[in-house]
């Protein structure tokens, strides 16, 4: 299928103290703000060219995708909150302007910082799938459907979408024409 890339990404839960966490990176400190990271996002959302639109009408039908999903196989629903929109949000964005699809912004920050830094680190175990659709159509309710697609027919983003653990999702997702490009998160606790 031409157009389409899927990525997926898991990272285990961390211990630490309400105010650093470790990562990959090293030592992270965790600000009310999201420290560096929160900053970089929220600038990056503030700033984003007139032609690409976040998306939170699309963002609302690939959590109740990711939910139906999980109940049709036998898992739980999972329950969607913002908590990491932020996080979710710009990563989408950040894959749409640097025409990627990954967990490792070229700005260098991994997934698990992303999270912790806008979620915080007492969450437990948490997961990303991220994707974009560039065919040409419009991007619509069946776009995201058809992106949503894309995860349950890889092994890796099902495996991602299926763990018992998860309770919650949150999904980014933004489009600049024909383009739609998307982030869902999932965590236990």
């Amino acid at each position: 299928m031409t157009g389409v890339i899927v990525s997926c990404a898991a990272n285990p839960a961390r211990a630490g103290g309400p105010f650093a966490l470790f990562s990959r990176e090293g030592m992270v400190k965790l600000a009310p703000d999201g420290g560096l990271y929160g900053r970089y996002a929220r600038r990056l959302l503030a700033t984003l060219p007139r032609e690409v639109r976040i998306r939170a009408d699309l963002e609302k039908i690939l959590n109740r995708l990711a939910s139906q999903a999980r109940v049709r196989a036998g898992r739980a629903a999972l329950k969607a909150s913002n908590l990491p929109l932020l996080a979710a949000r710009a990563q989408a964005a950040d894959m749409l302007l640097g025409n990627y699809v990954g967990h490792h912004s070229p700005s260098g920050f991994s997934f698990a910082r992303r999270f912790e830094a806008t979620a915080g680190p007492y969450h437990g175990n948490h997961a990303e799938n991220a994707a974009r659709d560039t065919q040409r159509a419009p991007v619509d309710e069946f776009k995201a459907a058809r992106l949503f697609r894309q995860w349950l027919d890889s092994p890796g983003h099902r495996h991602n979408l299926m763990r018992r653990e998860w309770r919650f999702v949150c999904t980014g997702a933004v489009a600049r024409g024909q383009a739609l490009y998307a982030v869902q998160i999932y965590w236990e606790k």
